[in-house]
């Protein structure tokens, strides 16, 4: 009986050993899954590619973050300011510190060179000479070099600046036209898949008629055509140009925001003479040559400059011994008047007001340059804005009278006509509207200003 109980009780407490072994495998494979599978989240949350999303603001900014040329022009601004600075320190006093030693064996007497301060020494002296000396050097008169210089530096900042404003309009123009070609793409994508999907009504049965079937299935195939070629640019060309306009990575993920409609068109354009004043004010390239202008008047007076006399100022105070510390002080102080006399000084003066007459003939080219461009961009622009106007207020009819017209349609082929017709009508319109916005870009650049 007592054996019985015992077999029993180890049958009992083995069955609870399998019971928590059970559990506890239960529960370390239960942990293993949950971990594998916020492991495979987590890796496809860190390999999901990140979509940028870009709209016609941000395409701008980062265009003026990360042009090249631009970048360049920024450190061409930051070398003229240091150039200015270098200029301005012209006019002060030149400062100076020598310190030196020397060590020396003489058998008769002689002279230290003049670093050493010129010093007479005899075999007697001891054979070692230490010197301190302190310097200063001020020009007094340089003809107006000096001035000129300042005069120069300070253009040529701003003819920096203004090379920047220029670079800085032809980035705005470029990212523009890209993404304005990224939009006209997308929507014309969109309207296929529109078409597509709302040609659908329209397909008869082949058994009951096999010609409209025929005819219904060649306008679905170049809709689809239409729709993948709208895809294959989109990728290859605009998608392209407007990354690489923007400095992002051409395999960079990327979504286009926005719509052709809500881009900024004018609520009335200006006049050509209006145009013509901004294009003088604004354009940077008058800027830069009045600049240029400025820049060779002071080259003419620097060269001018360089036949009249320099007088200075200088002094010196030293000291000077064998033993430290140095007893032996010395000082002096002068006037200095040079003139120079060189063969090639009035060539010079030729060749620089040479160059003046040159950008004045070149500033009467660029004024005929720009006005040029003024006049073509606004011609081009008000009527690409009245075929804009026309093709809107002709799809606005399409809108109102469709359905009358697909009521009224005789046989199955002439409701097609209508179908088409009212697709080519949108096209049309997404088109032209396009094309308003491409001229307006122009316009803008043109004038150097954007038009409000």
């Amino acid at each position: 009986m007592k054996k019985a109980t015992k077999a029993i009780k180890a049958k009992k407490a083995t069955k609870g050993k399998e019971l928590k072994i059970s559990f506890i495998q239960a529960f370390v494979a239960s942990f293993a899954f949950v971990a594998s599978f916020a492991f495979s989240a987590g890796a496809q949350a860190v390999f999901s590619p990140i979509v940028k999303r870009l709209n016609l603001a941000e395409s701008e900014r980062l265009a003026k973050l990360n042009n090249p040329k631009l970048l360049a022009s920024l450190e061409d601004i930051a070398i003229a300011e240091q150039r200015v600075r270098m200029a301005r320190h012209l006019r002060l006093p030149q400062l100076g510190f020598d310190a030196a030693a020397a060590t020396f064996e003489a058998e008769r007497n002689f002279v230290l060179y003049e670093e050493m301060g010129g010093t007479p020494l005899s075999p007697s002296e001891k054979e070692r000479m230490y010197l301190g000396r302190a310097t200063l050097e001020q020009n007094l008169y340089t003809g107006g070099k000096i001035q000129n210089a300042v005069v120069l530096a300070k253009a040529a900042l701003e003819k920096a600046k203004s090379e920047r404003d220029k670079i800085s309009l032809q980035v705005t123009r470029e990212v523009r036209l890209r993404f304005l070609e990224s939009l006209v793409v997308r929507e014309k994508k969109r309207l296929n898949e529109d078409l597509i999907k709302g040609f659908e009504i329209y397909r008869p049965r082949s058994s009951d008629a096999p010609f409209s079937y025929l005819l219904w299935q060649d306008h679905q195939i170049g809709f689809e055509d239409a729709a993948a070629e709208a895809d294959l640019k989109a990728e290859r060309e605009t998608l392209f140009g407007l990354l690489r306009s923007i400095g992002m990575n051409l395999s960079s993920e990327v979504e286009i925001a926005g719509e052709i409609k809500d881009l900024k068109f004018p609520p009335k354009l200006p006049v050509l003479e209006e145009a013509l004043s901004w294009a003088r004010e604004f354009r940077p390239e008058y800027r830069t040559e009045a600049l240029a202008s400025e820049m060779s008047a002071a080259q003419v007076a620097i060269a001018l400059a360089s036949r009249s006399p320099v007088i200075s100022l200088a002094g010196m105070y030293e000291f000077l011994g064998p033993d430290f510390p140095l007893r032996t002080s010395n000082w002096s102080a002068m006037v200095r008047m040079h003139m120079p006399l060189s063969w090639d000084s009035w060539a010079t003066i030729r060749e620089r007001r040479a160059q003046q007459r040159k950008g004045q003939v070149e500033r009467v080219n660029i004024d005929d340059q720009i006005g040029l461009q003024v006049r073509q961009s606004f011609l081009d622009l008000t009527n690409k804005f009245a075929a804009a106007g026309r093709r809107r207020e002709h799809l606005k009819r399409w809108r109102e009278l469709y359905g009358q017209a697909l009521a009224r349609a005789a046989g199955y082929e002439s409701k097609i006509e209508v179908f088409e017709r009212y697709a080519k009508a949108r096209g049309s319109l997404i088109a032209a509207e396009a094309a308003a916005l491409a001229a307006l870009y122009e316009f803008e650049f043109a004038v150097g200003r954007d038009v409000e």
